[in-house]
């Protein structure tokens, strides 16, 4: 019957070829040697409570990369916020711009322009140089923006309102506008002024509401002309009847636009019968 050292025995020569001196007294060093061979087939990975598993470590070390980047993840949420937050402002403050300009400024240039063109023109009827065709004295085409009348209007709250040559966006910043290619107002035949119905003072605004009968009154290089509203029309009405140039009769169209303010579904024309004496077509 063997006896309990000679049973470990065969144990400790497996693992090291040979028994170490003292193995009975240190069974602590069998109990080491025994981890190695049941762990790593022969190497050595004993486990002792001072070495820690290299698993964990590896698990600190992923789990500091993943803290990492939820890190700068978050850091770089409060900057998109930032920057959609100022371009929200940026679009805010230009719309208030836009509606400033369009309610207040516009308003304000439109006013300027008329004091400084009605001048130009009073001097020009006291001069005698007031256009009285789309040509000047000179045989020049009348530029652009070139003062050419001015009208009342009653029903428009218009006094006085100064006509320029042309129908640009320009133009009608300034006032409403002559169509070069129809007559000056008081001369046979039909004259076409278009205007704003919003912003720049919308001279033409409330142009749609003019009652029939409504007297229209226009001021050139000719002298005073009364025009009588003989009724309005939209895009797809009927036009009516061209005046008899011979017989001396003559027309004036208001034209401006109609709809949601700037937003304009179409276009609205006011049609007024020359009804005082007409004067002879200016040079064109």
């Amino acid at each position: 019957m063997n006896s309990p050292a000679s049973a470990v025995e065969p144990v400790e020569r497996h693992t090291s070829g040979h028994a170490p001196a003292g193995a009975a007294a240190d069974p602590a060093a069998g109990f080491r040697q025994r981890s190695r061979v049941a762990v790593g087939g022969g190497r050595d990975q004993t486990l002792t409570a001072s070495q820690p598993a290299s698993g964990g470590a590896g698990n600190r070390r992923r789990g500091g990369r993943l803290g990492a980047a939820l890190a700068a993840r978050s850091s770089s949420t409060p900057t998109r916020s930032a920057a959609l937050g100022s371009g929200l402002v940026l679009l805010a403050l230009a719309l208030l711009a836009f509606l400033a300009h369009v309610t207040v400024l516009s308003a304000v240039e439109h006013a300027r322009s008329q004091r400084v063109a009605y001048a130009q023109f009073r001097a020009e009827l006291s001069a005698v140089t007031a256009p009285t065709g789309q040509v000047d004295g000179q045989g020049q085409v009348l530029a652009l923006g070139t003062p050419v009348a001015y009208l009342s209007v009653a029903g428009l709250g218009l006094e006085r309102e100064v006509v320029f040559e042309g129908t640009t966006a320009e133009v009608l910043a300034q006032g409403p506008g002559h169509r070069r290619s129809s007559v000056l107002p008081g001369q046979p035949g039909i004259s076409i002024l278009y205007g704003r119905a919003w912003a720049y003072g919308g001279p033409f605004g409330g142009a749609k509401d003019l009652a029939v009968g409504s007297v229209i009154t226009v001021t050139t290089g000719q002298g005073e002309h009364t025009y009588r509203v003989s009724g309005s029309r939209e895009d797809g009405d009927p036009v009516p009847a061209s005046p008899n140039v011979s017989d001396g009769e003559g027309r004036l169209t208001l034209v401006t636009a109609v709809g949601l303010p700037f937003a304009p579904s179409g276009a609205v024309y006011v049609d007024a019968d020359l009804t005082s004496p007409a004067v002879p077509v200016g040079p064109r």
